[in-house]
């Protein structure tokens, strides 16, 4: 039988590689619930092992090359983040605005791309446009939403204004009613009432020259005031 890494020791490089699950079976080219099993004392399938060779992680005894990961991709015309993190598509409907006159739907944007982990929570991309929800958002970052109807006090939501626009905008609860808040003290709040609420804020990614930054939450994110 040939040679094959631990599950211990195949945990330890994913982990190194800085990849979820379903990142590292997408690479073996298998399935996460079939890669979980070899994270638990499974044997190693030899196609696993083989594959694993290719990517030149296993040299028959040891897993190596952690740094190889863009190399990989580019190699086989994948994308990656900075960071090394095989990058999906997911669905854009238009631009969200952080003020009046920015949003609609733009029809030449269909799509965008962002890490795995992060296409994994679900969720329609959006890229931000404007200055109301700096420092937290700022224009070009890439925020997913969940489609959701209903106000949630202190989540973000992006919402559609009685002029067709989309904003996003943290709701809030004062004076007995809902009212929609900028981050930016700029902008001044609003009542709800009469926008369209469409969905909550779950996720973003961020470059911030060779930096990045990558956070999600499926039951949605809060952002401090």
């Amino acid at each position: 039988m040939a040679t094959r890494p631990t599950s211990e020791a195949l945990k330890a490089f994913r982990k190194q590689l800085r990849l979820t699950q379903a990142e590292f079976a997408d690479m073996l080219q298998t399935t996460r619930a079939t890669y979980k099993n070899w994270e638990s004392d499974i044997s190693i399938p030899d196609e696993a092992v083989n594959r694993l060779q290719d990517l030149g992680f296993w040299d028959g005894k040891t897993l190596r090359g952690a740094g190889i990961v863009s190399q990989i991709a580019e190699t086989e015309g994948r994308r990656v983040s900075l960071a090394g993190s095989p990058m999906v598509e997911v669905p854009v409907i238009g631009r969200a605005s952080a003020g009046p006159g920015q949003g609609n739907v733009d029809t030449d944007l269909h799509s965008i791309w962002v890490p795995m982990s992060l296409a994994q929570s679900g969720g329609v991309g959006w890229v931000v446009e404007g200055d109301s929800m700096m420092p937290a958002l700022e224009p070009g970052d890439i925020a997913l939403f969940r489609e959701h109807r209903q106000p949630k006090r202190g989540h973000t939501f992006l919402v559609r204004t009685t002029d067709r626009e989309e904003r996003v905008k943290i709701m809030d609860w004062a004076h007995g009613e809902w009212i929609l808040r900028s981050l930016n003290p700029a902008y001044k709040p609003e009542p709800l009432a009469g926008h369209e609420i469409l969905g909550f804020l779950i996720g973003w990614y961020k470059v911030r020259g060779t930096r990045e930054d990558i956070v999600s939450d499926p039951a949605g994110l809060m952002i401090a005031e």
